[in-house]
């Protein structure tokens, strides 16, 4: 039984050695490229947490562990815009997709610039 599973192994074609050395060449080749999109995306979302944090100032969040009496918050302690950080992570978060567009309606009902809040997400 293990003869056959042996024989049977050495009938898949691994790819060969060539194949993988240009794949990491090209990789090696590529990284410079993939820098400077990571720059370029860094600064996209600075410009933006620092436009967040004066668009969305302080609107209520739960507190780690509590309860906020607004029974729609999609705010948490990780997801607002009280801090920089706070809001580079959101926006983080909302470029890969996850409830931006909950946090867009919540906002948007509690922030006086309702319009601009639409245009930020």
């Amino acid at each position: 039984l293990a003869l056959t599973v042996l024989r049977l192994l050495g009938t898949l074609r691994f790819p060969r050695m060539g194949n993988l050395r240009s794949l990491f060449r090209t990789l090696y080749f590529s990284l410079p490229s993939l820098f400077n999109i990571g720059a370029v995306s860094f600064v996209v979302l600075f410009v933006f947490a620092i436009a967040g944090m004066n668009i969305m100032p302080r609107m209520p969040a739960v507190p780690p562990g509590g309860v906020l009496e607004d029974e729609d918050a999609v705010l948490d302690y990780h997801t607002n815009f009280d801090d920089f950080g706070s809001a580079l992570l959101a926006l983080v978060r909302f470029s890969l997709g996850e409830d931006w567009h909950e946090v867009m309606y919540y906002a948007r009902a509690r922030v006086e610039a309702g319009a601009l809040v639409v245009l930020f997400f």
